[in-house]
C-alpha cells in the first residue's frame, strides 16, 4: 500500500444499539475515538492495515472503510467475514 486514500466504502451489518463493538467483532483491534464512535482495524504486527471499521454504538451502524481494494479480492480467512459484512 503505497497511500492511505480511501479506495471505497462498504457499509456492513449493524450491531445492536449500545452494545460494545468487541461483542460482534473478535477478530479487530479497536480503539473508541469520541463518545460513540470506535475505530476498529485488523493491524496486527504481521498484517497490512488495508482497511478500517467505524463503528456508531449510539446507531449501531459499520462502515468499512477500505484503503487497498486488494483487501477485498485476497482477505485474510478472518477479515473476510468482516469485509462481507457477516461477522
Amino acid at each position: 500500500m503505497t497511500d492511505m486514500i480511501i479506495k471505497n466504502v462498504k457499509p456492513l451489518d449493524p450491531i445492536p444499539k449500545g452494545e460494545s463493538p468487541f461483542l460482534h467483532d473478535q477478530y479487530n483491534m479497536g480503539q473508541q475515538v469520541g463518545k460513540d464512535l470506535w475505530l476498529m482495524h485488523g493491524n496486527h504486527p504481521v498484517d497490512e492495515c488495508s482497511y478500517l471499521i467505524l463503528v456508531n454504538t449510539k446507531t449501531g451502524s459499520r462502515e468499512c472503510l477500505v484503503l487497498d481494494e486488494s483487501c477485498i479480492d485476497n482477505p485474510l480467512p478472518l477479515a473476510a467475514e468482516i469485509m462481507n459484512g457477516d461477522s
